[in-house]
């Protein structure tokens, strides 16, 4: 995931230095798939302009929402909301791009952590625009995103005011959404539970069977939440902090950045939040 965080002088930045410092200063076009043997199809590719790289394919009706143009409602929505974009940037070479507005920084439990609201955009025509949350764990750097609102409403409205109208309500639901989930992790900083745990329970975390590499992963998951528990104590948080360090940190994947944010490292962790959140008590010892 490429990624970039800038702040002028005066804490506003220009449209254009956004697309520039964030990466994402390009178009992309879409143009007829045709065969090897010069035959049309029903198909069409999504190309950046730019590099020429390949990012889908689509059908007819898709209309791509360019980078610029989403940027630039954004800002203006934003400045109804009072909160400011960031940072952003790209994942998978510019199938996705997502852009940030710092949300300030909160205390759960004994540590601070990082809010954002994230805007994910893809050029795939398969995943709507849409907001969602990332938060990230000073004293660590653990991250975790949770997909919220989606925005798709917008490819189909042609006029801006109302494109716009759409996003400033979807983001202040977003924003609304994020601080109920920043109340939640306070109450789960100050839920007890033992700090015991079984492996059928990590497996369910995980999205796992019992075997060789499960086992492995159990074993790094289990290490990772022993650490949380010594610097959160024995709460939900920490449970759940443990969860995010083994996806942010430890797990064996590709990209883990795009992995938290849309992969198996997203799905381990809304799924450790709602089952972690529900269990006060586990069985055995960690």
């Amino acid at each position: 995931m490429a990624f970039a965080n800038f702040k002028a002088e005066n804490g506003r930045v220009s449209v254009e230095d956004m697309l520039n410092m964030s990466g994402t200063n390009w178009n992309v076009v879409k143009k007829p798939l045709i065969t090897e043997e010069g035959w049309t199809t029903d198909s069409y590719g999504i190309f950046r302009e730019d590099k020429g790289t390949y990012l889908a394919t689509v059908g007819n009706r898709y209309t791509p929402t360019q980078n610029k143009e989403l940027l630039e409602l954004l800002y203006q929505a934003a400045e109804h909301a009072n909160v400011s974009i960031s940072r952003g940037g790209t994942i998978s070479g510019g199938k996705r791009v997502f852009y940030q507005l710092g949300l300030g920084q909160d205390k759960i439990g004994g540590s601070g952590i990082d809010r954002w609201l994230t805007t994910l955009n893809s050029h795939d025509g398969q995943t709507p625009l849409g907001f969602g949350t990332t938060n990230v764990v000073v004293v660590c750097r653990n991250t975790f995103f949770k997909a919220l609102n989606d925005v798709s409403k917008v490819r189909h409205t042609p006029k801006s005011y109302d494109r716009l109208s759409i996003i400033v309500q979807t983001m202040s639901d977003a924003i609304l959404s994020e601080n109920q989930l920043i109340v939640k992790f306070k109450e789960m900083s100050d839920t007890y539970v033992p700090a015991t745990l079984d492996d059928d329970f990590l497996r369910n975390i995980l999205g796992v069977n019992e075997n060789t590499r499960s086992d492995n992963r159990v074993n790094l998951l289990r290490a990772a939440i022993a650490q949380d528990v010594k610097i959160h104590g024995n709460s939900q948080w920490a449970l759940f902090n443990g969860v995010t360090r083994f996806t942010t940190h430890l797990d064996n994947v590709k990209d883990r950045s795009r992995s938290v944010m849309e992969g198996s490292g997203f799905k381990i962790n809304n799924r450790g939040l709602e089952l972690i959140s529900e269990f006060k008590s586990y069985s055995n010892t960690l």
